[in-house]
């Protein structure tokens, strides 16, 4: 019964002996997060590895190539994603970033990568967590990689992680663009970009919101080692505006 329990209070006769997480988060050490982080792992083996289908009414999509890693995990508690990141690899070769992506101990991933014709590769299903920006402290040091604290809804996120209750990766899809901070990104892939934003924005999808506040670059979480990520050309008031959002607006 963990499925029907998880975060639920109502018995039925079938799990009547099991008790739900919510009633034990005030005992002396029980660390409800790490329980609850145990039956999304459970739960994780049922999930689809690709996105389901665009839901009626929804955006076009462009035409993805599926390329997945197991670099991901599942987002806790079947929270959806809230904001979209945006990156740029510092490497021009699309297979290099690929590989990389799936090999083996590199502990990265994005949800999609950029190629310069415009081809969106997804590796990750949205459903899931990249392991991409959760970077806002050093994961040796532990000093912070001074994520900026004009967003509330990025504040209120890292508070949640530094409380173990998520990782900063649960709240994002993200893009890797294929670029450099010299070799900025092509129309083509902020197209991509706009036609995948787009969607995710939709009320029909995730509805995640236009504005700036909603649509981060790497070096909002990380100014510390990822400063040039994606880089003073990057276009991304363009990639706002295109889906109608406002790209001064930290807000909702």
């Amino acid at each position: 019964g963990y499925e029907e329990l998880l975060g639920e209070r109502v018995q039925t006769e079938r799990t009547r002996s099991a008790t739900p997480v919510a009633d034990v988060e005030d005992l002396p050490g029980v660390d409800t997060g790490k329980i609850r982080r145990h039956l999304d792992g459970i739960r994780s083996d049922r999930q689809p590895r690709e996105d389901p289908g665009p839901p009626p009414g929804a955006p076009p999509l462009p035409t993805i190539q599926w390329v997945p890693t197991d670099h991901f995990h599942f987002r806790p508690g079947g929270m959806r994603p809230v904001a979209i990141c945006y990156h740029i690899t510092d490497d021009l070769s699309v297979d290099n970033v690929l590989n990389w992506f799936r090999l083996p101990g590199s502990g990265a991933s994005s949800t999609f990568v950029l190629a310069r014709d415009g081809t969106p590769y997804q590796m990750v299903s949205s459903i899931h967590a990249p392991w991409t920006n959760g970077d806002y402290k050093d994961s040796e040091t532990g000093r912070s990689n001074n994520p900026r604290t004009d967003i509330a809804w990025l504040n209120a996120a890292i508070e949640a992680c530094k409380r173990g209750e998520n990782n900063l990766n649960d709240f994002f899809i993200s893009y890797e663009f294929i670029a450099t901070p010299d070799t900025p990104p092509t129309p083509a892939q902020y197209e991509t970009a706009i036609q995948l934003s787009r969607y995710f924005c939709d009320d029909a999808v995730y509805s995640i919101g236009r504005h700036r506040g909603r649509h981060l670059r790497h070096a909002d979480i990380n100014s510390v080692s990822r400063s040039f990520d994606p880089g003073p050309q990057f276009q991304l008031a363009h990639v706002i505006e295109s889906i109608g959002g406002d790209p001064q607006k930290l807000d909702d």
